[in-house]
C-alpha cells in the first residue's frame, strides 16, 4: 500500500487497485486549536504537512477571518443600498420589504463559480410566500425566481449567495374605517421564513456550496409597524426605526435546524417591537406547534 497527499486531498491506494480518496474543503473559519488533555495548540498544513502556527502567523489568521465577516457585511449593506435604491431584478414599490440574504464564507473565492445556464425553475429557490406562483429569469448577477403578485424574488448570485425579498408579508393593510394598518403578523413572517430557509439551503448543498454559511436578515420601510396576532389587535409597540438590520447566524452544517438556528433572528426581530423574545418558541427554546 502507498499514500499520496496534496493540498485538499488524500490517495490511498491499496491492493487489488482499490483507491480512497478524501476531499478535504478549504476553512473559512481558521485558525483551528486541537485541545487534548494539557495540550492546547493551534495547527495548519502545507505541502510538508502538518505545523504549528507561531504568534505572527496566529495573528495573520486571525486576521484573515476577521476580513471575511467584514467583507460579508459590506457585501449585505451594498445589497441593501442598492434595493432600496430600486435597484432590483423586478420592479418593487417603495414600501416595506423583507430582506433575506444567505452568504457563504467563500462567496469571494473566484475558483466557485455556479452555470446558471443550467438552471430553470427551481422549486427550492422560489420567492419567500410565493406558494409555487412565480416565474424563473436570467439575469446579470445570476438567477431569478420571481412574483409580480407577491411582490418577491429570490436571486441566487453566481457565487452561491442567495438573496430574498418580499414585501407581502409586510404591506399595509386595509382598516376597516378607512385608511392603512401599518401591521406585521410575526409568527407568519417567522413560518414563511423558515420554510423559504430551508429550501434555499438544501439547494445551495446540491449545487456545492460550502459551509460555513451567514444567515442574514433585514427590513426596510417598517418604521411605526406594529405587531398583530389578529387583523384587529395589535400588541407591543410601534418599531421606531425604517431600517431594521438584524444580528446573522452562522450555518455551520446542511444538516443543522433551521428553526432553532433561527431564534436569536425572530427574537432580535421581536426587540425591535418592545417585546423581550419571540412568542413563537417555549421556555427551551423549541418552537411551539401553531
Amino acid at each position: 500500500m502507498y499514500s499520496r497527499q496534496r493540498e485538499g486531498e488524500i490517495t490511498h491506494t491499496f491492493p487489488r487497485r482499490a483507491i480512497i480518496i478524501m476531499r478535504i474543503p478549504k476553512s473559512w473559519i481558521s485558525p483551528h486549536m486541537v485541545a487534548y488533555r494539557d495540550h492546547s495548540r493551534f495547527y495548519a498544513r502545507n505541502s510538508a504537512g502538518k505545523y504549528i502556527l507561531d504568534v505572527q502567523e496566529l495573528r495573520t489568521a486571525f486576521l484573515t477571518s476577521e476580513g471575511i465577516s467584514k467583507k460579508i457585511n459590506s457585501f449585505r449593506l451594498d445589497r441593501i443600498n442598492r434595493i432600496l435604491s430600486g435597484e432590483t431584478p423586478i420592479g418593487l414599490k417603495n414600501e416595506a420589504k423583507i430582506i433575506l440574504h444567505i452568504v457563504p464564507y467563500g462567496f469571494s473565492d473566484s475558483s466557485f463559480g455556479i452555470d446558471v445556464t443550467r438552471i430553470g425553475r427551481e422549486e427550492k429557490l422560489q420567492p419567500i410566500h410565493a406558494a409555487g406562483n412565480y416565474n424563473p429569469k436570467h439575469n446579470l448577477d445570476g438567477f431569478v425566481n420571481f412574483s409580480e403578485y407577491r411582490f418577491a424574488y429570490t436571486l441566487l448570485f453566481r457565487n452561491g449567495t442567495i438573496e430574498a425579498v418580499n414585501m407581502d408579508l409586510v404591506s399595509p393593510e386595509n382598516a376597516p374605517s378607512g385608511g392603512k394598518y401599518l401591521v406585521l403578523h410575526p409568527r407568519k413572517v417567522e413560518d414563511e421564513l423558515i420554510e423559504s430557509i430551508q429550501g434555499y439551503l438544501d439547494y445551495q448543498e446540491t449545487i456545492g456550496v460550502n459551509t460555513p454559511l451567514v444567515i442574514m436578515l433585514a427590513f426596510s420601510g417598517v418604521k411605526d409597524y406594529k405587531f398583530t396576532a389578529r387583523y384587529t389587535s395589535t400588541f407591543g409597540h410601534p418599531i421606531d426605526r425604517d431600517i431594521l438590520i438584524l444580528p446573522e447566524v452562522v450555518i455551520e452544517n446542511f444538516t443543522g435546524d433551521v428553526e432553532t438556528t433561527m431564534k436569536p433572528i425572530f427574537d432580535a426581530m421581536w426587540n425591535a417591537a418592545g417585546i423581550a423574545k419571540s412568542a413563537s418558541y417555549d421556555e427551551a427554546g423549541k418552537r411551539k406547534p401553531r
